[in-house]
């Protein structure tokens, strides 16, 4: 499992740890999850190279 400290984050995206306490971990491997926040759209998605987990959200 990667650490906070192996991962780079990118310009518009945080830990979901850091945004929320509860349901901030991946749900298929529990791996770290990152959002990625963009116009009208966001994703969560699993840190874990071998993990495909991606939950969007649209802001309609």
């Amino acid at each position: 499992m990667k650490t906070r400290k192996d991962i780079k984050l990118g310009k518009d995206e945080e830990f979901v740890e850091d945004i929320r306490e509860c349901n901030n971990r991946c749900p298929k491997c529990g791996g770290l999850l990152i959002a990625n926040f963009g116009a009208g759209i966001s994703v969560e998605f699993c840190a874990e190279d071998n993990c495909d987990y991606e939950d969007y959200d649209y802001d309609l």
